[in-house]
């Protein structure tokens, strides 16, 4: 999986690691013992409909072979607002 963040968790410590564009990842120097693998990759892509609507699409998708059957995946749509009117930013405190 292109661009994931690959997670090696044991009982006592957890790593992170990027996999590449091919897919492939590099744990250097484990400690023996039982770890627990899973796979995240998120993206995003825009969608407009013909009525010139416009989407954000969140997508993510989460691999772990010891505790789940197959990948979920959860996909999460944010529709575009037209002109400003909702949007009120303040400055953080």
């Amino acid at each position: 999986m292109a661009q994931a963040l690959v997670e090696l968790v044991s009982e006592t410590k957890s790593y992170r690691i990027q996999t590449d564009d091919a897919g492939i990842y590099q744990f250097a120097d484990l400690p023996m013992g039982e770890y627990t693998l899973t796979f995240t990759r998120e993206w995003f892509t825009t969608l407009t409909e013909p009525d010139g609507n416009t989407y954000l699409l969140v997508t993510k998708i989460l691999e772990d072979s010891q505790y789940m059957s197959a990948p979920y995946i959860r996909t999460v749509q944010f529709k575009k607002e037209t002109g400003a009117a909702g949007w009120n930013p303040v400055p953080c405190t």
